[in-house]
């Protein structure tokens, strides 16, 4: 976050787009009707949720135009998530020894899926890695007194196959759970990279650590990413009926890239990696086979382009975007969200920020400094080529803006009132035009400006058309999943994890979660 905005966070819309990939934007979890799931979303810097009515749409005006944006940005995330857990994966397993060859023996506990682990907590986890002087991987689980529960491979297969949950005429096993699982997993990580260490320690066991973002402490991160990944799955096979129910195909280019994705050969040569196996196993465990991943690639695949059609399908007004703001004017006030008119602008600037006393005071010789160096900058500008690329090139040289600096400077899509009033009121004046320059002091410091250029949407009109379709969009999806019975048997649950399991170094209080 920059430093002069206008006592901002990073904008989050009202209501957020039901897709399940994970997100630049974050993924919804929803209660299933089998297993309660108290998953909310993790508050990093940004505005509560909020719930907001439908609004009715007038017969008489003509619907609003969209772009039909959200499976670019879904097939996006797939591609970002895949490289983010490759390297992941790589990094922290190493070689993954082929254990999926195993005879199928009879499961000696159904219950040994679900325990409580050294920390108290609930816990699916069996841990997996190699001993030394043996390439064969090694399972095992610490129970509630810190005894290591062995597994043998052939168990541990045999509870991979075991059947976990159920969608109309789909079912999910633990081997498939897997692919839910990373894929929630590593979105996640990458939305909130930057934020990560704050939240959770990426190099411990996931269920050994509480989700302090539910705010009551009712959960491991294992547990939320769990419950993410159960939504995700009823959501996904029942999309993939519905559209096979009614004759839905994907098109040629969406097709075309599924197939791409689906070229692992190729993605495991890019990766460095020797082969398909060996990338699926990297990417989603020991226990992953090709077959699974490209079965559950596809499924995934349909039911994310039939849910792109369905919303393509969806129309609003300009009455009912009005309406929609109107409605939720207190939350758009909160992140000064204005209804004004103006289409968003791109600027470029240089912060020049004056010199602060050891007491933190800024005396009058100070700010005069500053202003005289931002004019000697400006100077330097236009006695050169005086171009936006020549002014980004001072913006990484001489700017303290770190949220711009990097990036020569500038801002896209800024949208009135998100800035404080000195950069506002300069960056809106209607006499602006592309390549105007200027200095403008605000209380951060001195700030030269560069205009880019405007924008080709209005803020306001497009953060509520967002969250407007977004609404309906799980509207629709809420119809479709009350076609399709769930269960869900999470006694059977199993999650293999590559971290090593933890014993706690004060006892810890039991978070125990009964299974239905």
């Amino acid at each position: 976050m920059n430093e002069f905005e206008n006592n901002q966070v990073e904008q989050t819309e009202p209501l957020e787009t039901p897709v399940e990939e994970v997100p630049v934007e974050e993924t919804p979890v929803e209660e299933t009707p089998v297993e309660e799931t108290p998953v909310e979303e993790v508050p990093v810097e940004e505005t509560p949720v909020v719930e907001a009515p439908v609004v009715e749409t007038p017969a008489q005006e003509a619907p609003k135009k969209k772009a039909p944006v959200m499976w670019i940005v879904i097939v996006a995330i797939l591609v970002v998530a895949l490289a983010v857990a490759v390297a992941f994966a790589i990094g922290r397993a190493g070689d993954v020894v082929d254990d999926t060859t195993t005879t199928e023996v009879e499961l000696f506990d159904p219950a040994l899926a679900h325990h409580t682990n050294a920390h108290g907590y609930a816990s699916w986890s069996v841990h997996y890695h190699t001993e030394e002087g043996d390439t064969n991987l090694h399972y095992y689980y610490l129970d509630e007194n810190a005894q290591e529960i062995t597994l043998t491979a052939d168990e541990v297969n045999t509870m991979m196959n075991q059947q976990i949950a159920t969608c109309g005429d789909m079912t999910l096993d633990n081997r498939t759970l897997q692919y839910y699982y990373s894929n929630a997993l590593m979105a996640f990580q990458n939305s909130y990279y930057n934020y990560l260490a704050y939240m959770m320690d990426t190099s411990a066991p996931l269920d050994a650590q509480l989700n302090n973002s539910l705010g009551d402490g009712s959960a491991t991160w294992q547990k939320y990413f769990l419950d993410n990944s159960l939504e995700n799955f009823k959501t996904v096979a029942a999309m993939a009926q519905e559209a096979e129910k009614n004759g839905f195909t994907m098109s040629e280019d969406d097709q075309a890239y599924l197939d791409s994705m689906l070229d692992l050969d190729t993605m495991a040569m890019m990766y460095g990696i020797p082969d398909a196996v060996t990338l699926v196993k990297q990417l989603l465990g020991p226990m992953a086979t090709v077959e699974s991943y490209t079965e559950q690639t596809k499924t995934e695949f349909l039911a994310q382009a039939y849910l792109q059609s369905l919303y393509e399908q969806i129309e609003v007004t300009d009455e009912e975007i009005g309406a929609y703001y109107d409605a939720n004017a207190d939350v758009y006030a909160q992140q000064n969200i204005q209804k004004i008119d103006e289409n968003v602008m791109n600027v470029r600037h240089i912060l020049i920020q004056p010199e602060a006393a050891e007491d933190g005071t800024i005396s009058e010789e100070a700010w005069a400094a500053a202003e005289t160096e931002a004019q000697r900058i400006l100077d330097e500008w236009k006695a050169g080529e005086a171009t936006e690329s020549t002014f980004g090139d001072l913006a990484e040289e001489y700017s303290t803006d770190p949220g711009s600096n990097t990036m020569g400077g500038l801002y896209e899509e800024v949208y009135p009132g998100q800035m404080v009033t000195e950069f506002n009121d300069w960056c809106f004046d209607d006499a602006r035009q592309t390549g105007d320059t200027g200095i403008v002091k605000t209380s951060y410091g001195y700030h030269i400006m560069y205009y880019v250029a405007q924008g080709d949407y209005v803020y306001w009109q497009k953060t509520c058309e967002d969250a407007l379709l977004s609404e309906k969009l799980m509207e629709i999806r809420e119809e479709v999943l009350e076609g399709y019975e769930t269960t869900v048997d999470t006694t059977k649950i199993i999650m293999l994890e590559v971290t090593e399991a933890t014993k706690p170094a004060e006892t810890t209080e039991a978070v125990i979660i009964p299974a239905e």
